[in-house]
């Protein structure tokens, strides 16, 4: 697949949940099988860690957390080990965009480390909220991607970092326009309402209300010859 990565950052604000309801939580720690991190003078040198691929609408907030472990087994042959920096951060795509340039957009900012040979062992972590654009295609789902990169001054040609099995974790949270209520369950909630007042004619008002939406709904369901 061929991709157009959207550089730099998400842009800067407050994200917040706010007048929305949790849908659904997804994880995985399932990583890319055999990826290991190019050690070289770029810090864009990415490789997919793990993804997940949820269900998405405009408006949407998702809260993303990844985590992964990195081994520095940089020397050996009588070559001497270095210090290696490595990235972490998390990006998506419209899975369902036609065209093959979609762009892959970064949804987390930076995070990253400096790894030194005799540290050898390296966990890193990386969380953010994104919100979904208002011109986001209705149906279209949204694939979340954790990426990392190696790279270091000292780097020699074949050199990689290894990414530990066992130590990745991708979690995504989304939060969601709530559904409206139906007519008849809203009329429920107007009915109940009613009720817990306590009022002498309460009782009759809400039966009312529940006839004249059972009455709607025989409408909107009954066929014309």
């Amino acid at each position: 697949m061929t991709v157009k990565t959207v550089w730099p950052l998400p842009p800067e604000g407050v994200i917040s949940t706010e007048g929305l309801v949790l849908d659904d939580q997804w994880g995985t720690n399932r990583i890319t099988p055999g990826v290991t991190l190019p050690i070289d003078l770029s810090d864009q040198t990415y490789r997919t860690i793990s993804s997940l691929v949820v269900p998405c609408a405009a408006g949407d907030v998702f809260d993303i957390r990844a985590r992964a472990r990195v081994s520095n087994r940089t020397g050996g042959d009588g070559l001497t080990g270095y210090t290696v920096g490595v990235g972490e951060h998390v990006w998506g795509y419209d899975l369902d965009d036609p065209d093959p340039a979609r762009p892959v957009f970064m949804i987390t900012s930076l995070n990253g480390d400096n790894c030194e040979r005799v540290r050898h062992h390296m966990p890193l972590y990386v969380d953010g909220m994104w919100k979904t654009p208002a011109d986001w295609p209705a149906g279209h789902r949204l694939a979340v991607i954790l990426r990392m990169d190696a790279h270091s001054t000292a780097a020699r040609s074949g050199d990689k970092m290894l990414v530990d099995a066992g130590y990745a974790h991708l979690n995504v949270t989304r939060w969601t326009t709530p559904t409206p209520p139906t007519p008849l369950l809203a009329a429920a909630r107007a009915a109940d309402a009613l009720l817990a007042t306590g009022t002498t004619d309460a009782l009759s008002q809400a039966a009312t209300i529940l006839e004249d939406a059972a009455r709607a709904l025989r409408a909107l369901t009954t066929t014309s010859p």
